[in-house]
């Protein structure tokens, strides 16, 4: 099954070291990283986020 981590730089409760070894972890995943963002990206980079979101279920084949 397809997943993205979609992961905040700043984020003090999930960080990227979690995310990337989800990474390793789960096939066919993929991982985002965003800058200058802390816990909640739709709403501090509404833009980014949302792209990232669509391109990866554009990707999933269903």
């Amino acid at each position: 099954m397809p997943d993205l981590s979609d992961v905040d730089r700043q984020n003090p409760v999930h960080g990227v070291d979690a995310a990337e070894r989800l990474t390793e972890l789960i096939s066919d995943s993929k991982m985002h990283v965003m800058k200058d963002c802390a816990h909640w990206p739709q709403w501090e980079r509404p833009d980014e986020h949302d792209s990232v979101i669509c391109d990866f279920l554009d990707r999933i084949d269903t």
